[in-house]
């Protein structure tokens, strides 16, 4: 039917504006608000607004009504963006306007411009770990992870297995992002297939979500937000919260075979371990995981892991 009865296709431009307004400020080709209207006018959206005005709601057809429209939608726009601390505008009979570090940073990791106002909002507020997971998932970005019929109840069990839960709304999908990525932590089974769908869609936006929120925390000075959100990346990439023993990121590796590894490497710990000599690894990994299959497959991942020092010098400037 639709390949014979065509029905016109509305441009989408008005709710998304501020990220591709913020995008061209930060790469230099919107200076001023005459910038940001002339570049509407070269849009499938001023197409459209002249194809479908009602649509757009779009009172005013003339030429000056036109111009009044999009006038009124790129100072709308302007304003919000200066009032997320994306960008400057300076009061002067121009409306020049330029990128700050915020706008900069959600437009290199294509982030919604609320997203980078939430990280420098919240940014204080992060104590602990949960904190900064929680910041993450609250990211814009997640709002559309789907939210089916009756998930509610699954979540609000699946969050009783995990390591910090949620005090959050279970219809959520902000909530329900925190639990995937826990459960993935902790190594929780899904109650349903879908949850593993969700999670490969769910990391497909954490990598540059995350890094986004590093970098804002940074660049306001909150080191001990920024260290806590560094720390997420290696703890969704191995599976492994940061206080958790480095002997499990060892395949075949329980609990209690971490702990009596721990045990068996003293105070080199799991670096001083992966220096002995492949027999006697081995043997110690077979004695601790009483599996010499298991034992050998363990120290074929140790192999592969990267090796390095570090050698730290402090020196004092004169006079200090």
């Amino acid at each position: 039917r639709f390949w014979w009865e065509p029905f016109p296709v509305e441009s989408a431009l008005p709710d998304c504006l501020h990220n591709h307004i913020n995008a061209e400020v930060a790469a230099g080709t919107i200076k001023c608000e005459r910038d940001a209207v002339d570049y509407l006018t070269w849009t499938f959206f001023f197409r459209r607004l002249l194809g479908n005005p009602a649509y757009y709601q779009l009172e005013d057809t003339s030429q000056e009504g036109m111009a009044d429209f999009l006038s009124g939608m790129v100072v709308e726009t302007l304003q919000e963006l200066t009032d997320a601390g994306c960008i400057a505008m300076d009061n002067d009979e121009t409306q020049s306007v330029a990128s700050t570090t915020l706008g900069k940073i959600a437009s290199h990791y294509y982030l919604d411009y609320t997203s980078v106002r939430l990280f420098s909002e919240r940014a204080p507020s992060v104590k602990t770990e949960e904190d900064a997971l929680t910041l993450l998932c609250d990211a814009t970005e997640f709002k559309g992870l789907p939210v089916r019929h009756n998930e509610e109840l699954l979540n609000a069990d699946l969050a009783k297995k995990l390591r910090y839960g949620h005090k959050g709304a279970m219809e959520s999908p902000h909530t329900k992002a925190s639990l995937l990525i826990q459960a993935h932590v902790d190594k929780v089974a899904f109650p349903i297939a879908d949850y593993q769908t969700d999670l490969r869609s769910l990391f497909e936006q954490t990598g540059r979500t995350l890094q986004a929120m590093i970098d804002v925390s940074a660049d306001l000075g909150y080191l001990g937000a920024t260290l806590r959100a560094m720390r997420l990346s290696p703890t969704m990439a191995q599976a492994l919260w940061s206080d958790a023993s480095a002997f499990l990121q060892l395949p075949h590796c329980s609990d209690a075979a971490a702990e009596k590894l721990t045990q068996a490497a003293g105070p080199k710990g799991f670096a001083g371990m992966l220096g002995m000599e492949r027999a006697a690894l081995v043997r110690a990994l077979s004695a601790a995981m009483g599996n010499g299959i298991h034992a050998e497959a363990a120290v074929k991942v140790a192999e592969q892991l990267p090796r390095f020092s570090v050698t730290a010098e402090i020196r004092r400037r004169p006079g200090v």
